[in-house]
């Protein structure tokens, strides 16, 4: 292959150089016909002259030779023929010197006009950059005053934009603390009207059954369990671990409160585990009344609280 390609290669260059010099030799041989042309031109008027002059000579002689008996005439022939030739010679120097005078004015009138015409180029030039000067200054005010125009727009529609926006949030402001503390004085009387109607909720000893029962101030309905109002007014206990998060869970071994956390912390294993409790609210989030000493070991999802009967299973009560 790499034969193949070298010959291909060579191949090609060699037929590039071979065209090369068959172009060269043509422009070669065709400036050899122009220069043989011009010579063989140059040869037939060589020719031509030589014929004429041949023939004036001739010409000459023979007048000579007819006239050879005029000398007077043929002198004066002769100085009228040397007479014309200065004459001619004389007008010859004449038209050269004319010529070179003329082609001398001429450079000099067209190197005015040159001169001339550049200095007015200039001209034409310096007023033309005044004038682009002056435009530019012109359309750089404009622009300038465009920009100030656009500028001042923008300014004047961002400061009303401003003035617009603090107009909505001093509203908003206003009437977000107006509703916050309508809202608050609302929450504020609900929560008074809830607490007091709750309160209407006495807790009172019998005697005969020798447990306490609640009374209802409004309604005279008197219960044996606690209602749902009074479990709702206590105070919720807070974790006995971590004295920090409200207590989920009882435990009737430890006789504490636990968060979720901390039940799962301290009851996962061990003994622990096998410890008794009872959630303090149901799934709902509201307290639930067990009684005295009953730890059902049931968590929220399974208890549902009632306000007759107390608390229960949840199956049991949807049954």
């Amino acid at each position: 292959v790499r034969c193949k390609s070298a010959v291909r290669v060579q191949s090609e260059w060699r037929r590039l150089v071979s065209r090369r010099m068959l172009y060269f030799r043509r422009m070669v041989r065709d400036a050899i016909a122009v220069r043989l042309d011009w010579a063989a031109k140059t040869i037939q008027t060589c020719y031509w002259k030589h014929k004429l002059r041949k023939a004036i000579a001739k010409r000459v002689y023979t007048t000579r030779l007819r006239f050879s008996m005029t000398v007077t005439i043929q002198r004066w022939i002769r100085e009228r023929y040397a007479i014309f030739e200065a004459k001619a010679r004389k007008a010859q120097l004449l038209v050269q010197e004319s010529e070179r005078a003329s082609i001398i004015i001429q450079i000099l009138v067209r190197r005015y006009i040159a001169c001339s015409v550049v200095e007015r180029l200039k001209q034409d030039r310096k007023e033309v950059l005044g004038l682009q000067q002056k435009k530019a200054h012109i359309l750089t005010w404009w622009w300038r005053g465009c920009l100030a125009k656009r500028r001042l727009r923008e300014l004047r529609c961002f400061q009303e934009e401003k003035l617009r926006r603090e107009i909505q949030v001093h509203h908003w402001a206003a009437t977000t603390i107006a509703a916050g503390w309508r809202g608050k004085r609302g929450r504020d009387m609900s929560s008074r009207a809830r607490i007091a109607k709750l309160e209407k909720w006495k807790a009172m000893w019998s005697k005969e059954e020798n447990r306490p029962f609640y009374y209802n101030q409004l309604s005279g309905e008197m219960r044996w369990r606690k209602p749902q109002a009074l479990l709702d007014l206590e105070p919720r206990p807070v974790c006995s671990n971590c004295n920090y998060y409200e207590a989920q869970t009882e435990c009737s071994d430890c006789v504490e409160y636990f968060c979720h956390q901390c039940w799962e912390a301290v009851h996962f294993g061990g003994r622990r585990a096998q410890h008794k409790f009872r959630s303090l609210y149901d799934c709902y989030g509201k307290r639930v009344d067990y009684g005295d000493a009953e730890f059902p070991s049931l968590w929220p999802t399974e208890i549902e609280q009632d306000d007759e009967s107390g608390w229960c299973m949840r199956s049991e009560c949807s049954h």
